[in-house]
């Protein structure tokens, strides 16, 4: 046998091996005769449905028909004008009543945070005795989590509702039991029962001053167990009965939502594939920012103009990535395709997309961050269920896509895509952060393809993209470890050593490199800040005779103005015994 045959590191791969790369090469170039075919429908009853649209256009001139969707896309925005007005316009009113607007988290109106953001004792924070207030809530709050972990005692509250105590009352009135007085208002009265997550409302809240104990109560709606707190809080409120009828309290969402999708479905099954697209993505942006998931809780006129302003900032960008986006793969999916797919399969899919809030938000998955995992109850086995339906759905669009013959050249796309990221990755003091947005941006153009499946995919992450742009705008792909923390403690110089108690004294050890911008201390009792100064020590017997569990938590301090360092977990003195903090900080 000759060498040609054998073949040689000098001459390269013998006959046979090179035949297989290009057997290989070829399977992956596609089909020999490529195949990109939209979905064709034979079923006889649904035929006439499937040509109704065609008809329709050679039997009216495209001037008719676009006099009549003009004046059709009027009475659809008069119809929502209409609806909107009450909520965004005009607002809740009651003579010589207080009504105040709040989203779920309550935005820091009554309560301005955690630590020392209330001041001293929580005298910025704390409002009087026997005040009432009518507030304005929105719907979905029974989701009105913490999303970045709050000290309650020895408990970080995370991923769950930050609602303290209260619980529904077998009294007339009040209508609930005491809540603690950073407990978020609108979260805690749809546990107390008083306000539907579906509808939002009015509700009256009435402070009650200092709270002695806060015990957990299981709430309705989903809303499971609230945080107990068995110790004293300088406030407190409950519910009173709303007996005046008030206008414009209801959140109209889903009704925005519902009439949206309804009236844009005949646009998107009878005009052309553009027509349909820009018309269903106008729509969706603007329902997201208005009403299904507005970026913030508009409370008065200048509210209303700030967030039409927001809006027009993100949409005029995002309105030329959706151009983009028509020309890299929409439009050959959308442009003279089957109607019925378009109505039955996009569409719908779209909208899914679009209402995020009420969809994919409700997955136990917040990010796909390890410490986010494994501190949200359920995300492992959420993850274990999604991922798997992902890697089916990129399979049977990579098949279309192959049967098309342009598998290697998304391939090309979606490696130099993926090594990209890997990059950024690696910039420090950065961490990657892959918002829903770009998701959907990166991967619409991996759906331009012809067949059925590219019809739900794409229609999904359209939506996806809306939900993203309209709530967060066209936020980084690289973020801070700051801004990822969402406020927790971490990045902040560590609490001072030797935390202890000593039976009338809870003191501290000075660090061996005190920083000179933090040079007091700051103590925390029962999550509030009660005193700032040099001193390693702090005589707390006061408290001690008012309760008999108490929390205390230190960290270093500026001696004027708000800087501090991170504070330590909570000690607990429980009927004087001491019990240390855990590792951590807060």
């Amino acid at each position: 046998m000759d060498e040609e045959a054998l073949g040689s590191p000098l001459l390269g791969p013998t006959g046979y091996e090179s035949s297989s790369r290009r057997s290989l090469w070829d399977w992956l170039n596609g089909p020999p005769v490529p195949s990109d075919d939209p979905p064709r429908v034979t079923n006889t009853l649904l035929v006439p449905l499937e040509l109704f649209p065609s008809q329709l256009k050679m039997r009216f001139p495209y001037r008719i028909r676009a006099l009549f969707l003009c004046a059709y896309i009027v009475v659809w925005f008069m119809m929502n004008y209409a609806i909107m007005y009450p909520h965004l316009i005009r607002g809740p009113h009651l003579d010589d009543e207080r009504i105040v607007t709040l989203s779920c988290t309550g935005d820091g109106y009554f309560w301005r945070g955690k630590n020392q953001a209330c001041g001293l004792l929580g005298r910025d924070c704390v409002p009087e005795r026997g005040e009432e207030v009518i507030i304005k809530c929105p719907a979905l709050c029974d989701r009105g989590w913490s999303y970045a972990a709050r000290p309650v005692g020895t408990e970080m509250v995370k991923y769950r509702q930050y609602v303290i105590g209260g619980g529904e009352s077998s009294e007339e009135a009040p209508l609930t039991n005491p809540y603690r007085g950073d407990s978020y208002p609108c979260s805690s009265a749809v546990h107390g029962g008083v306000l539907s997550p579906f509808s939002g409302g009015c509700v009256k809240i009435k402070f009650t001053g200092v709270g002695l104990s806060f015990e957990s109560k299981k709430g309705p709606y989903g809303t499971n167990w609230s945080v107990g707190f068995p110790s004293f809080f300088p406030s407190s409120f409950v519910f009173e009965p709303l007996n005046e009828s008030i206008s414009g309290c209801h959140d109209p969402r889903f009704i925005i939502l519902i009439l949206n999708i309804l009236l844009g479905a005949p646009v998107m099954y009878l005009a052309g594939g553009l027509v349909g697209y820009w018309t269903s993505l106008v729509a969706g942006f603007w329902t997201i920012l208005l009403v299904l998931d507005p970026p913030f809780i508009v409370n008065s006129d200048e509210d209303t103009a700030q967030l039409i302003s927001n809006g027009f900032a993100k949409f005029l960008p995002l309105c030329f990535v959706l151009h983009v986006l028509w020309t890299a793969g929409c439009k050959r999916t959308l442009t003279d395709g089957s109607p019925l797919a378009k109505l039955l399969l996009w569409y719908p899919l779209f909208w899914v997309g679009s209402a995020n809030v009420i969809t994919f938000d409700r997955i136990q998955i917040d990010r796909m961050r390890i410490d986010d995992i494994k501190q949200m109850p359920g995300s492992v086995l959420a993850i274990i269920v999604v991922i798997p339906l992902i890697i089916a759905c990129v399979a049977l669009q990579a098949f279309q896509i192959w049967k098309a013959g342009k598998l290697i050249k998304y391939a090309k796309a979606y490696v130099t895509i993926i090594v990209g990221l890997a990059v950024l990755s690696t910039l420090p003091n950065l961490g990657l952060r892959i918002h829903h947005y770009m998701i959907g941006m990166l991967l619409v153009p991996g759906t331009g393809t012809r067949g059925i499946t590219a019809y739900p995919l794409q229609g999904l992450l359209l939506g996806l993209l809306l939900s993203g742009v309209a709530r967060w705008d066209f936020a980084s792909v690289v973020e801070t470890e700051v801004s990822l923390l969402r406020g927790e403690a971490g990045t902040s110089l560590a609490p001072p050593p030797g935390f202890q108690f000593n039976g009338t004294h809870v003191l501290w050890d000075v660090p061996e490199h005190p920083p000179s911008n933090l040079p007091g201390y700051s103590l925390i009792v029962n999550d509030v800040e009660l005193w700032v100064g040099e001193a390693t020590s702090f005589n707390v017997e006061r408290f001690l005779k008012h309760a008999d569990m108490v929390f205390f938590r230190v960290a270093l301090s500026a001696l004027h103005g708000d800087d501090r360092g991170d504070y330590t977990r909570a000690a607990t003195i429980i009927n004087g015994t001491w019990i240390p903090p855990e590792d951590g900080v807060s």
